[in-house]
């Protein structure tokens, strides 16, 4: 092998050796197995489940059958995909901020040049060596990138937020309708029940000749009515817990022995004591995580407007080079600035500021609607806490007269 091409080999060997793991480094796909996902859904239950949730760090009484709906609610977030994606999200951004900090990465590469006139004895036409490039960039630029990186961080941790606050809430309204629906189907049984009572003791009476027959058939028809009612009752309830088996990503017949415990009530002054509007109002604009991501994407914009100023501003580039040629070692450094054009810059420094007058837009809409929401779910629960007192009224209204009739 000539000397000249011997010595570009060894060159070119220090230059990889410079860039670790560039010449190991082998790209290899993740294994797929398309299997696995249905085989481990089969085997999920409701024991899992709750094995999940002390794992996650979540509370769980494990001396009571009955589930809360906020054990639901928390089972249905820690298994959420979205909110699993959200959270991959947020440790993928954090790795784009480590590598914003490093800055502009130093160029590595090989150069080769190749003579067209060569000198009486010279062995070849071609000279071989390293270059390297260097880029300095001012107004600190590397600062807003890694804040900007900070930015994506913040609104991808909102939205881990709001994926599980999602979840939660499709699974907490799915476990309080099929609570609900539940207990009708049981007053339900009953009045089926007395109903059909009540008809045997009429067609005994009808069969003696003490009754007419009309008074039985019109209760025997409403006995029809009752049954069919029932039957329509067990129907909402098997959609009901398919739904509930959705959002708990859940095979639907491991929710067969569900029992979900009567929620606490309370009455409308201990409500509006617990929980003053005006607190509640205070706690949604500062930690809604619909507001938490549009904040966050004001943010983004903002530093993104910051970035395009400071492109303005031109570059240093410094390329280092070695080369050696015929035994001649020949060095170099080169100098450059680069000046972006004016009419491109201009134009990126217009849409960062208009993305950032968006972004401030929905965030003060976001901040709307979410208060027009507090405000219609407050006035709602309100109702519905004095409801139950009335309910509670009457109810011991009519034990009273109950017991009044008894004695």
């Amino acid at each position: 092998m000539p000397p000249i091409q011997s010595y570009a080999a060894v060159m070119m060997l220090a230059v990889l050796a410079m860039v670790p793991g560039c010449a190991r480094q082998v790209y290899a796909p993740a294994p797929l197995d398309l299997a696995s996902t249905g085989q481990d859904f089969q085997r999920d239950s409701l024991a899992s489940a709750t094995a999940e949730i002390a794992t996650a760090g979540g509370r769980r009484n494990a001396d009571s059958d009955a589930w809360t709906t906020g054990e639901l609610g928390f089972l249905a977030a820690i298994r959420s995909p979205e909110r699993m994606r959200a959270t991959e999200q947020v440790g993928l951004d954090e790795l784009r901020k480590a590598l914003a900090g490093y800055g502009p990465p130093i160029e590595i590469g090989l150069t080769t040049q190749r003579n067209s006139d060569i000198d009486p004895g010279d062995s070849s036409r071609w000279s071989v060596g390293p270059s390297f490039e260097f880029v300095w960039s001012p107004a600190d630029k590397g600062r807003i990138r890694v804040a900007l990186a900070d930015t994506r961080i913040i609104a991808a941790r909102a939205d881990e937020l709001n994926s599980a606050w999602r979840a939660r809430q499709r699974a907490v309204t799915s476990a309080v309708r099929l609570m609900s629906e539940s207990r009708l189907v049981d007053l339900q049984q009953t009045r089926i029940a007395s109903l059909e009572e009540t008809v045997a003791s009429l067609a005994a009476l009808v069969d003696a000749g003490f009754s007419a027959p009309l008074e039985w058939q019109m209760l025997k028809l409403e006995l029809v009515t009752a049954r069919l009612d029932a039957i329509d009752q067990l129907r909402a309830m098997t959609e009901l817990t398919a739904e509930l088996a959705v959002a708990l990503k859940l095979p639907m017949q491991t929710l067969s022995g569900l029992v979900i415990g009567d929620p606490e009530f309370f009455d409308a002054a201990s409500f509006q004591q617990q929980f003053a509007y005006r607190d509640l109002r205070s706690h949604a604009l500062r930690s809604h995580p619909r507001v938490l991501t549009a904040l966050a994407e004001y943010e983004r914009s903002e530093k993104a407007l910051e970035l395009a100023i400071a492109a303005q501003y031109p570059d240093l580039r410094l390329n280092p080079a070695y080369l050696f040629d015929q035994g001649d070692n020949i060095w170099s450094l080169v100098g450059s600035i680069v000046v972006p054009s004016s009419a491109r810059f201009h134009a990126a420094v217009a849409a960062a500021e208009q993305a950032r007058d968006v972004a401030r837009t929905q965030f003060e809409g976001e901040q709307r609607t979410v208060i027009a929401e507090l405000e219609a779910a407050y006035e709602a629960v309100s109702a519905s806490a004095s409801a139950v007192v009335e309910i509670r009224k009457i109810l011991a209204a009519a034990e009273q007269e109950r017991q009044s009739l008894e004695d």
